[in-house]
């Protein structure tokens, strides 16, 4: 009997073993096909894992670098901004915002905060040169650069420019730069000698004169290089009043005048002896008559455009209306 039971329990023994090592090889199984599921998974997306952006409004910039850095996450201030919410050197506001669902290694790019704005530029056009100065000082900002222009179309003395503009918010002292209308009936301008200078220097010379550049031919040149002034009117020591156009003959390659499409970049500077106005630049091609450009611009201030004629093209510049400059290409 007892070799029977023993022949018994082992056969027992034995089954209880084969369902132990046939449980253990199924549960390597699983583990090893869940283990490859994530590699394969891991190799096909190759994306980090997603986390929630937190809440940054009012935290100051070491704060916020920490809660992100708790989540795999960087910090990028694009800009600092007046704020009358948050305290100078806090975070006002966030891209992407709170509550995003991110994936780490994502850079928050957010605004700090400058403070309350408290100091605002004046308005001092139209003023006298004192007044002018005794609204800049009040006003806790102090005057810049004075330059004169001598002009008939405003009263003498009389700010006729300003930067910054009125109305401009800043927290702590700018200076004020102001132009300064000059009328001398007896003062001239003499004409310089722009002759082999390239446009965009002889234009500069102009522009610090007083003088514009109303007119400018793009002409086929073998022995200029391309950009230089081969011929002006007036002739160098001519006397101008402040204020007067010269046409200018403007050098280019014989491969750009056999061109029937151009790619040209054009560039234009406002005088200071100008008033601020609507801008407005058309093109008048092969292709007909557009407007390719209009909005306010400032005394000294330059605009550039990128433009695409087609055959032979005239670019007109508008200052509220009237004709100031025409190039023919």
């Amino acid at each position: 009997m007892s070799i029977r039971r023993d022949r018994i329990n082992r056969k027992r023994n034995s089954r209880v073993l084969g369902l132990v090592i046939v449980s253990l090889f199924a549960v390597a199984a699983i583990l090893i096909l869940y283990s490859i599921i994530v590699v394969v998974r891991s190799f096909s997306t190759g994306a980090a894992p997603e986390v929630t952006v937190p809440n940054l409004a009012g935290l100051t910039v070491e704060e916020a670098e920490r809660k992100l850095n708790e989540l795999n996450l960087g910090l990028n201030i694009v800009e600092n901004a007046p704020s009358d919410k948050y305290p100078a050197g806090a975070i006002v506001s966030q891209v992407p915002i709170a509550g995003a669902v991110v994936r780490e290694n994502k850079q928050v790019q957010a605004v700090r905060s400058l403070g309350k704005p408290s100091l605002n530029v004046p308005k001092v056009i139209g003023l006298s040169f004192d007044n002018a100065q005794r609204k800049i000082a009040e006003a806790g900002l102090t005057l810049g650069v004075v330059q004169k222009i001598h002009t008939k179309k405003f009263p003498r003395g009389s700010v006729i420019t300003q930067v910054p503009d009125p109305e401009k918010v800043f927290t702590s002292p700018v200076k004020v730069d102001v132009t300064i209308a000059f009328a001398d009936g007896d003062y001239k301008v003499t004409m310089p000698d722009l002759l082999g200078k390239n446009f965009r220097t002889a234009e500069n010379m102009l522009y610090n004169l007083n003088l514009l550049a109303s007119r400018i031919t793009y002409q086929m040149s073998t022995i200029a290089a391309v950009g230089e002034v081969i011929s002006q009117k007036p002739e160098a020591g001519a006397a101008l009043a402040p204020g007067s156009g010269v046409e200018l003959v403007v050098a280019i390659s014989s491969d750009m005048s056999k061109a029937t499409a151009q790619d040209f970049r054009f560039t234009f500077r406002l005088p200071s002896g100008l008033p601020a106005g609507e801008l407005r630049l058309e093109i008048d091609d092969d292709l007909g008559r557009q407007e390719i450009y209009k909005d306010t611009v400032a005394p000294g201030e330059t605009i550039e455009q990128q433009l695409r004629v087609q055959g032979r093209a005239k670019i007109r510049v508008y200052l509220d209306g009237s004709l100031i400059r025409e190039d023919k290409i």
